[in-house]
């Protein structure tokens, strides 16, 4: 689990997604919880499109959503890797 997770559960935050969020992209949303209060936004080096599809309902909704950063990249192992400003662009 990230540390972000960690420190969200610790403070009594119920969390949703992350590691264990990898599904298939045809997972309906009815299977989720019908509503979020926050969607927050970071690195994620496991990124799919269901992942994109649930932020970008929840957010739809009325959820407000929180990014960690806004940078589009990040040196990674001598290439340039995409970071989570291509996230918060489509969120936004």
């Amino acid at each position: 689990m990230p540390p972000l997770f960690d420190m969200l559960k610790a403070i009594g935050i119920k969390v949703y997604g992350g590691d264990e969020d990898i599904v298939k992209y045809s997972k309906r949303m009815e299977f989720l919880p019908p509503t979020v209060d926050v969607v927050i936004v970071s690195i994620d080096l496991k990124f799919n499109m269901t992942k994109l599809a649930k932020a970008m309902t929840y957010v739809s909704k009325g959820a407000k959503y929180i990014c960690t950063s806004n940078e589009k990249t990040f040196a990674c192992d001598g290439m340039l890797c995409p970071n989570v400003g291509h996230i918060v662009a489509t969120l936004s």
